[in-house]
């Protein structure tokens, strides 16, 4: 994992699909080799208890962080939550993924309580930050991480949309 950022960045629009790619993203490094190269054939993630877990957001790698339905915004207490979820020692030194959803949503405090974490990420942790491109995000924050822009032409787009699951 030399080759992977410690902070990634995902903009795109509202619905393109930032969470799902980095859910899949952060579920694939922490696969096992076999259960890759079965995920690379099929695009499926076919490991039930991966699934299972991440399902009922008890997942020990990953931690998601996102504005609560009642609130406005990304709390202080809930980046001071991350903070400590970081410091815990990972089975078998498997990396941690924290992926924050609508980062737009954090707070002057949260901003800055997640600048510090972000400035000197912890060994093997990785924080994917996703966020609305039509809302704007600290610059202090952008200068922290690798940037991505997801797009999908429009044609590609509605076939996406209208697959019958």
């Amino acid at each position: 994992d030399n080759n992977l950022s410690n902070s990634i960045m995902i903009s795109g629009h509202d619905g393109i699909g930032k969470r799902t790619f980095a859910t899949h993203f952060a579920l694939f490094r922490l696969m096992k080799d076999e259960n890759r190269k079965k995920y690379l054939i099929n695009y499926e993630i076919n490991d039930i208890n991966l699934l299972n877990q991440l399902e009922s957001n008890c997942f020990l790698q990953i931690n998601f962080l996102q504005k609560k339905e009642n609130k406005n915004f990304i709390s202080v207490e809930e980046i001071r939550s991350v903070i400590n979820f970081c410091s815990m020692q990972s089975f078998n030194n498997a990396p941690k993924f924290i992926i924050v959803n609508n980062a737009e949503h954090l707070n002057i405090n949260s901003s800055n309580a997640i600048l510090k974490i972000l400035e000197t990420p912890p060994t093997n942790t990785y924080f994917i930050l996703l966020y609305n491109s039509n809302h704007k995000i600290l610059d202090t924050i952008k200068s922290r991480c690798r940037k991505f822009i997801f797009k999908l032409e429009m044609d590609i787009s509605n076939k996406i949309f209208n697959l019958k699951l």
